[in-house]
């Protein structure tokens, strides 16, 4: 019997770009898609209370426009307010 040894193809690192610069604008209900990312499916978290904690940081400037939730588009119903993130430096 041979043994043989499959690697997946590598290539280097500089080949990676990040992605494009948005324009900083979210809905809460995106951001809230963002922090669960960090957290196991398990764990139950407050949204409600995440909201609260997302516009008490101060960086989340409200707009006069709803967004459809990235991600959710075919879904008419999900619309969002819309908040520019505001960076340390603005």
């Amino acid at each position: 019997m041979q043994d043989r040894v499959v690697g997946k193809e590598t290539r280097p690192m500089s080949i990676l770009k990040e992605p494009p610069a948005g324009d900083g604008i979210l809905t809460l209900a995106e951001a809230a898609l963002l922090y669960r990312a960090f957290f196991p499916a398990d764990e139950q978290i407050d949204l409600s209370n995440l909201r609260r904690r997302f516009l008490a940081t101060n960086r989340l400037e409200p707009l006069d426009e709803e967004r459809p939730v990235r991600g959710r588009e075919l879904d008419w119903r999900r619309v969002s307010r819309a908040y520019r993130y505001q960076t340390q430096g603005e």
